[in-house]
Protein backbone atom coordinates (compact mmCIF):
# COMPACT_ATOMS: atom_id res chain seq x y z
CA UNK A 1 0.00 0.00 0.00
CA UNK A 2 1.17 3.40 -1.16
CA UNK A 3 0.01 5.81 1.53
CA UNK A 4 0.14 9.29 0.78
CA UNK A 5 1.13 8.87 -2.82
CA UNK A 6 -1.90 9.99 -5.69
CA UNK A 7 -3.34 7.97 -7.66
CA UNK A 8 -1.60 8.98 -10.65
CA UNK A 9 1.44 8.19 -8.88
CA UNK A 10 0.41 4.38 -8.02
CA UNK A 11 -1.34 3.81 -11.68
CA UNK A 12 2.00 4.37 -13.05
CA UNK A 13 4.12 2.46 -10.28
CA UNK A 14 1.44 -0.21 -11.56
CA UNK A 15 2.30 0.27 -15.34
CA UNK A 16 6.32 -0.18 -14.72
CA UNK A 17 5.53 -3.34 -12.74
CA UNK A 18 3.91 -4.79 -16.00
CA UNK A 19 6.51 -3.56 -18.24
CA UNK A 20 9.19 -4.82 -15.86
CA UNK A 21 7.76 -8.39 -15.49
CA UNK A 22 8.16 -8.70 -18.92
CA UNK A 23 11.31 -7.42 -19.17
CA UNK A 24 13.64 -8.92 -16.62
CA UNK A 25 12.26 -12.55 -16.63
CA UNK A 26 14.74 -14.60 -15.16
CA UNK A 27 15.67 -15.88 -18.36
CA UNK A 28 16.71 -12.55 -20.00
CA UNK A 29 18.53 -12.20 -16.22
CA UNK A 30 20.73 -14.93 -16.43
CA UNK A 31 21.92 -14.43 -19.82
CA UNK A 32 22.57 -10.80 -19.17
CA UNK A 33 24.89 -12.57 -16.06
CA UNK A 34 26.08 -15.06 -18.94
CA UNK A 35 27.69 -12.05 -20.26
CA UNK A 36 25.42 -11.76 -23.03
CA UNK A 37 25.58 -9.12 -25.76
CA UNK A 38 23.35 -6.11 -24.13
CA UNK A 39 21.35 -4.85 -26.26
CA UNK A 40 18.73 -1.10 -26.33
CA UNK A 41 15.99 -2.88 -26.72
CA UNK A 42 14.86 -2.85 -23.11
CA UNK A 43 15.77 0.82 -22.55
CA UNK A 44 14.09 2.37 -25.32
CA UNK A 45 10.90 -0.15 -24.40
CA UNK A 46 11.46 1.80 -20.78
CA UNK A 47 11.02 4.82 -22.79
CA UNK A 48 8.15 4.28 -24.76
CA UNK A 49 5.83 3.42 -21.55
CA UNK A 50 7.36 7.21 -20.47
CA UNK A 51 9.69 6.15 -17.75
CA UNK A 52 12.25 7.68 -18.50
CA UNK A 53 11.23 10.87 -19.35
CA UNK A 54 8.92 10.95 -16.01
CA UNK A 55 10.69 13.48 -14.29
CA UNK A 56 12.09 16.24 -16.73
CA UNK A 57 10.44 18.88 -17.34
CA UNK A 58 7.89 18.98 -19.83
CA UNK A 59 9.68 21.96 -21.79
CA UNK A 60 12.31 19.18 -23.04
CA UNK A 61 10.23 16.56 -23.88
CA UNK A 62 9.25 14.81 -20.47
CA UNK A 63 6.67 14.92 -18.29
CA UNK A 64 7.24 16.97 -15.53
CA UNK A 65 5.99 14.67 -13.19
CA UNK A 66 6.67 15.22 -9.29
CA UNK A 67 9.77 13.58 -7.98
CA UNK A 68 8.27 12.04 -5.04
CA UNK A 69 6.94 9.25 -7.94
CA UNK A 70 10.79 7.70 -7.86
CA UNK A 71 10.22 6.31 -4.73
CA UNK A 72 8.07 3.53 -5.61
CA UNK A 73 9.12 3.25 -9.05
CA UNK A 74 12.55 2.45 -7.91
CA UNK A 75 11.47 -0.53 -5.89
CA UNK A 76 9.94 -2.02 -8.76
CA UNK A 77 13.48 -1.89 -10.34
CA UNK A 78 14.90 -3.20 -7.41
CA UNK A 79 11.99 -5.83 -7.03
CA UNK A 80 12.61 -6.60 -11.18
CA UNK A 81 16.56 -6.88 -10.68
CA UNK A 82 16.76 -4.23 -13.61
CA UNK A 83 19.94 -4.27 -14.58
CA UNK A 84 20.40 -0.79 -16.89
CA UNK A 85 21.05 2.73 -14.60
CA UNK A 86 17.37 3.98 -14.71
CA UNK A 87 18.06 5.44 -10.96
CA UNK A 88 21.27 6.88 -11.69
CA UNK A 89 19.74 8.58 -15.05
CA UNK A 90 16.41 9.26 -13.64
CA UNK A 91 17.22 9.95 -9.95
CA UNK A 92 20.48 11.52 -9.76
CA UNK A 93 21.45 12.97 -13.31
CA UNK A 94 18.27 14.72 -14.46
CA UNK A 95 17.75 16.57 -11.26
CA UNK A 96 21.27 17.44 -11.21
CA UNK A 97 21.56 18.36 -15.03
CA UNK A 98 17.86 20.33 -14.73
CA UNK A 99 19.13 22.31 -11.43
CA UNK A 100 22.65 22.70 -12.25
CA UNK A 101 23.88 22.77 -16.04
CA UNK A 102 23.37 25.26 -19.05
CA UNK A 103 20.77 25.92 -20.57
CA UNK A 104 22.98 24.48 -24.33
CA UNK A 105 23.75 21.44 -21.95
CA UNK A 106 20.16 20.97 -20.90
CA UNK A 107 19.22 21.31 -24.02
CA UNK A 108 20.89 18.46 -25.49
CA UNK A 109 20.61 16.00 -22.78
CA UNK A 110 17.72 16.50 -21.71
CA UNK A 111 15.29 15.41 -24.23
CA UNK A 112 17.75 12.82 -25.79
CA UNK A 113 17.30 11.15 -22.27
CA UNK A 114 13.36 11.22 -22.07
CA UNK A 115 13.31 9.53 -25.78
CA UNK A 116 15.68 7.11 -24.67
CA UNK A 117 18.56 7.60 -26.94
CA UNK A 118 21.38 8.26 -24.19
CA UNK A 119 21.88 6.34 -21.28
CA UNK A 120 23.46 7.81 -18.00
CA UNK A 121 25.44 6.82 -14.86
CA UNK A 122 27.23 8.82 -12.00
CA UNK A 123 31.08 8.32 -10.53
CA UNK A 124 32.04 10.04 -7.82
CA UNK A 125 35.40 10.25 -6.03
CA UNK A 126 34.04 8.07 -3.24
CA UNK A 127 32.62 5.46 -5.61
CA UNK A 128 35.52 5.47 -7.98
CA UNK A 129 33.56 3.10 -10.61
CA UNK A 130 30.30 4.04 -12.35
CA UNK A 131 27.16 1.41 -12.71
CA UNK A 132 26.69 0.04 -16.05
CA UNK A 133 29.95 2.90 -17.41
CA UNK A 134 31.14 -0.02 -19.68
CA UNK A 135 27.61 1.04 -22.19
CA UNK A 136 26.68 4.48 -20.85
CA UNK A 137 26.83 7.50 -23.31
CA UNK A 138 27.37 10.26 -20.75
CA UNK A 139 28.14 10.59 -16.85
CA UNK A 140 28.49 12.88 -14.30
CA UNK A 141 31.64 12.43 -12.80
CA UNK A 142 33.46 13.66 -9.56
CA UNK A 143 36.58 15.39 -10.11
CA UNK A 144 38.65 17.84 -8.04
CA UNK A 145 35.30 18.03 -5.47
CA UNK A 146 32.91 18.96 -8.72
CA UNK A 147 30.95 17.58 -10.79
CA UNK A 148 31.40 17.42 -14.75
CA UNK A 149 28.99 16.27 -17.81
CA UNK A 150 31.62 13.79 -19.75
CA UNK A 151 30.41 12.81 -22.80
CA UNK A 152 31.90 8.79 -23.26
CA UNK A 153 33.89 7.06 -25.62
CA UNK A 154 34.83 3.84 -25.80
CA UNK A 155 38.94 4.36 -24.58
CA UNK A 156 37.27 6.62 -22.07
CA UNK A 157 36.28 3.19 -19.91
CA UNK A 158 37.94 0.56 -17.92
CA UNK A 159 35.62 -2.51 -17.00
CA UNK A 160 36.17 -4.10 -13.69
CA UNK A 161 35.03 -6.64 -11.31
CA UNK A 162 31.91 -6.62 -9.88
CA UNK A 163 29.99 -8.51 -7.15
CA UNK A 164 26.82 -8.17 -9.01
CA UNK A 165 27.52 -10.13 -12.17
CA UNK A 166 23.90 -8.35 -13.61
CA UNK A 167 25.28 -4.98 -13.17
CA UNK A 168 29.03 -4.36 -15.01
CA UNK A 169 31.13 -1.76 -13.44
CA UNK A 170 33.70 0.68 -15.27
CA UNK A 171 36.07 3.02 -14.47
CA UNK A 172 35.29 6.52 -16.26
CA UNK A 173 38.73 8.43 -17.49
CA UNK A 174 36.82 11.46 -19.29
CA UNK A 175 35.89 14.98 -17.31
CA UNK A 176 34.26 16.78 -19.74
CA UNK A 177 32.70 20.08 -18.34
CA UNK A 178 31.75 21.65 -15.69
CA UNK A 179 28.22 20.97 -14.51
CA UNK A 180 28.99 23.33 -11.69
CA UNK A 181 31.56 25.43 -10.27
CA UNK A 182 30.55 24.50 -6.44
CA UNK A 183 30.97 21.39 -5.06
CA UNK A 184 26.99 21.69 -3.85
CA UNK A 185 25.97 19.38 -6.82
CA UNK A 186 28.15 16.66 -5.44
CA UNK A 187 26.83 16.72 -2.14
CA UNK A 188 23.38 16.64 -3.54
CA UNK A 189 23.85 13.63 -5.73
CA UNK A 190 24.93 11.78 -2.96
CA UNK A 191 21.84 12.16 -1.23
CA UNK A 192 19.77 11.56 -3.64
CA UNK A 193 21.49 8.77 -4.96
CA UNK A 194 20.85 7.28 -0.90
CA UNK A 195 17.48 8.09 -1.62
CA UNK A 196 16.87 6.23 -4.84
CA UNK A 197 18.99 3.45 -3.37
CA UNK A 198 17.04 3.28 -0.07
CA UNK A 199 14.01 2.53 -2.63
CA UNK A 200 15.73 -0.37 -4.90
CA UNK A 201 16.83 -1.85 -1.98
CA UNK A 202 13.30 -1.93 -0.60
CA UNK A 203 12.04 -3.53 -3.23
CA UNK A 204 15.38 -6.64 -3.68
CA UNK A 205 14.35 -6.83 -0.26
CA UNK A 206 10.40 -7.48 -1.05
CA UNK A 207 11.46 -9.98 -3.74
CA UNK A 208 13.86 -12.03 -1.64
CA UNK A 209 11.19 -12.11 0.81
CA UNK A 210 8.21 -13.35 -1.42
CA UNK A 211 10.94 -16.41 -2.83
CA UNK A 212 11.30 -17.34 0.92
CA UNK A 213 7.79 -17.04 1.66
CA UNK A 214 6.85 -19.10 -2.01
CA UNK A 215 9.51 -21.55 -1.22
CA UNK A 216 8.41 -22.09 2.60
CA UNK A 217 4.93 -22.61 1.68
CA UNK A 218 6.15 -25.73 -1.10
CA UNK A 219 8.88 -27.09 0.81
CA UNK A 220 7.73 -29.93 3.04
CA UNK A 221 9.75 -31.45 6.04
CA UNK A 222 7.79 -34.63 8.10
CA UNK A 223 4.60 -34.41 6.31
CA UNK A 224 4.21 -30.45 6.14
CA UNK A 225 5.44 -27.41 5.13
CA UNK A 226 8.71 -26.00 6.81
CA UNK A 227 6.18 -22.29 6.75
CA UNK A 228 4.51 -23.87 9.61
CA UNK A 229 7.66 -24.26 11.73
CA UNK A 230 7.52 -21.47 14.06
CA UNK A 231 11.80 -20.34 13.85
CA UNK A 232 10.80 -20.15 9.87
CA UNK A 233 7.83 -17.63 10.73
CA UNK A 234 9.56 -15.52 12.93
CA UNK A 235 12.12 -14.99 10.71
CA UNK A 236 9.53 -14.02 7.72
CA UNK A 237 8.03 -11.57 9.76
CA UNK A 238 11.53 -10.44 11.30
CA UNK A 239 12.04 -9.77 7.70
CA UNK A 240 8.74 -8.04 6.87
CA UNK A 241 8.76 -5.67 9.81
CA UNK A 242 12.28 -4.61 8.75
CA UNK A 243 11.07 -3.70 5.43
CA UNK A 244 7.54 -2.29 6.00
CA UNK A 245 9.55 0.22 8.59
CA UNK A 246 12.11 1.08 5.71
CA UNK A 247 9.58 1.94 2.65
CA UNK A 248 7.95 5.20 4.36
CA UNK A 249 11.66 6.38 4.93
CA UNK A 250 11.99 5.90 1.27
CA UNK A 251 9.04 7.47 0.43
CA UNK A 252 9.74 10.85 2.58
CA UNK A 253 12.92 10.92 1.34
CA UNK A 254 11.67 11.21 -2.38
CA UNK A 255 9.31 13.33 -1.42
CA UNK A 256 11.34 15.82 0.68
CA UNK A 257 13.55 16.09 -2.47
CA UNK A 258 10.77 16.90 -4.66
CA UNK A 259 9.27 19.27 -2.15
CA UNK A 260 12.47 21.08 -1.39
CA UNK A 261 12.85 20.21 2.02
CA UNK A 262 15.99 21.40 4.08
CA UNK A 263 16.26 18.20 5.50
CA UNK A 264 16.19 16.04 2.60
CA UNK A 265 20.00 15.00 2.99
CA UNK A 266 18.78 13.76 6.50
CA UNK A 267 15.88 12.03 5.44
CA UNK A 268 17.91 10.14 2.47
CA UNK A 269 20.45 8.96 4.99
CA UNK A 270 17.69 7.67 7.58
CA UNK A 271 16.17 5.94 4.34
CA UNK A 272 19.47 4.10 3.08
CA UNK A 273 20.54 2.76 6.95
CA UNK A 274 17.20 1.50 7.04
CA UNK A 275 17.43 -0.32 3.70
CA UNK A 276 20.29 -1.73 4.83
CA UNK A 277 19.21 -3.18 7.59
CA UNK A 278 16.07 -4.79 5.79
CA UNK A 279 18.32 -5.83 2.88
CA UNK A 280 21.25 -7.41 4.79
CA UNK A 281 18.23 -9.64 6.88
CA UNK A 282 16.39 -10.57 3.95
CA UNK A 283 19.46 -12.22 2.88
CA UNK A 284 20.55 -13.60 5.27
CA UNK A 285 17.03 -15.01 6.25
CA UNK A 286 16.12 -15.94 2.70
CA UNK A 287 19.60 -18.07 2.29
CA UNK A 288 18.41 -20.02 5.49
CA UNK A 289 14.93 -20.68 4.60
CA UNK A 290 15.95 -21.53 1.54
CA UNK A 291 18.63 -24.58 3.01
CA UNK A 292 20.92 -25.92 0.58
CA UNK A 293 19.35 -25.36 -2.56
CA UNK A 294 19.42 -21.66 -1.71
CA UNK A 295 23.91 -21.71 -1.77
CA UNK A 296 23.84 -23.20 -5.49
CA UNK A 297 24.79 -20.53 -8.00
CA UNK A 298 21.90 -22.14 -10.17
CA UNK A 299 18.91 -20.68 -8.44
CA UNK A 300 17.56 -17.60 -8.85
CA UNK A 301 17.97 -16.35 -5.39
CA UNK A 302 21.30 -15.73 -6.09
CA UNK A 303 20.64 -12.62 -8.66
CA UNK A 304 18.84 -10.76 -6.41
CA UNK A 305 20.85 -11.50 -3.56
CA UNK A 306 24.16 -10.48 -5.11
CA UNK A 307 22.34 -7.04 -6.12
CA UNK A 308 21.19 -6.86 -2.49
CA UNK A 309 24.87 -6.95 -0.67
CA UNK A 310 25.91 -4.77 -4.13
CA UNK A 311 23.06 -2.08 -2.93
CA UNK A 312 24.24 -1.72 0.79
CA UNK A 313 27.67 -0.08 0.14
CA UNK A 314 26.38 1.44 -2.40
CA UNK A 315 25.57 5.55 -2.21
CA UNK A 316 26.54 4.40 2.15
CA UNK A 317 27.26 1.29 3.78
CA UNK A 318 26.09 1.42 6.97
CA UNK A 319 28.97 1.93 8.89
CA UNK A 320 29.28 5.25 7.06
CA UNK A 321 25.50 6.39 7.70
CA UNK A 322 25.90 5.20 11.19
CA UNK A 323 28.68 7.51 12.06
CA UNK A 324 27.31 10.44 9.76
CA UNK A 325 23.95 10.14 11.42
CA UNK A 326 25.41 10.42 14.68
CA UNK A 327 27.53 13.31 14.23
CA UNK A 328 24.41 15.06 13.14
CA UNK A 329 22.60 13.78 16.00
CA UNK A 330 25.35 15.49 18.60
CA UNK A 331 25.50 18.51 16.23
CA UNK A 332 28.44 17.71 15.76
CA UNK A 333 31.34 19.46 12.78
CA UNK A 334 33.35 16.95 12.64
CA UNK A 335 31.03 15.37 9.91
CA UNK A 336 31.89 11.65 7.84
CA UNK A 337 33.75 13.57 4.86
CA UNK A 338 32.06 10.98 2.62
CA UNK A 339 29.38 12.59 2.73
CA UNK A 340 29.50 16.14 3.33
CA UNK A 341 27.63 18.65 4.46
CA UNK A 342 23.91 18.14 5.11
Amino acid sequence: MLVGFEEEAVQFRDLVRDVLAKECSVERLRADLKGAQRSRERWSRLAEVGLLAATIPEEFGGLGLDGGIMAPIAEEIGYAALPEPVVETICVVVPLVTQYASAADKERWLPAIAAGEVIATVQLEDMPAAVFGEFADIALVEHGGVLHIAELKANDRVPVPSEDLGTSLAVLRSFGSRLNGSTEPVAEAKARGAASAAAVLNGISLRLLDFSVEYALGREQFGVPIGSFQAVKHMLAEVYAAIESARPSAWAAAKAFASGDQDAALSARVAKLAANRAGALASQYALQVHGGIGFTWEHHLHIWMKRSKAYETRWGSTRDLRRWLGAVAMDSDDLVETFGPT
